[in-house]
């Protein structure tokens, strides 16, 4: 059955399908499934598989590598723009207050 014929499945960027079920085709998982296993969203019946998928593909275990990093940074940048804007209002307060 092809794309064209299978309702639930999606054409993706790169030309491969997409299962409604967060799979591509192939059986690795789709960007969807990545992200809310990296968010913690993903049900543990769920996380439990693709856990013993990404223990056999090398394919999506550099993707959830790569995607870990950028998360990593974005992380570390947000916390650092935090600490800048309360050490920001400190001195506001501080100028403020006299």
């Amino acid at each position: 059955m092809s794309t064209q014929d299978d309702p639930t499945a999606a054409q993706t960027e790169g030309g491969a399908s997409t299962q409604a079920s967060g799979q591509a085709s192939g059986g690795c998982p789709d960007e969807l499934a990545l992200a809310s296993y990296l968010d913690g969203m993903m049900p543990a019946e769920d996380r439990a598989r693709l856990e013993e998928h990404l223990s056999g593909c090398r394919r999506c275990s550099r993707a959830v590598a790569e995607l870990r990093e950028i998360l990593g940074h974005l992380e570390a940048d947000a916390e650092a723009h935090a600490d800048e804007a309360r050490q920001a209002a400190e001195r506001a307060k501080k100028l403020v207050e006299g």
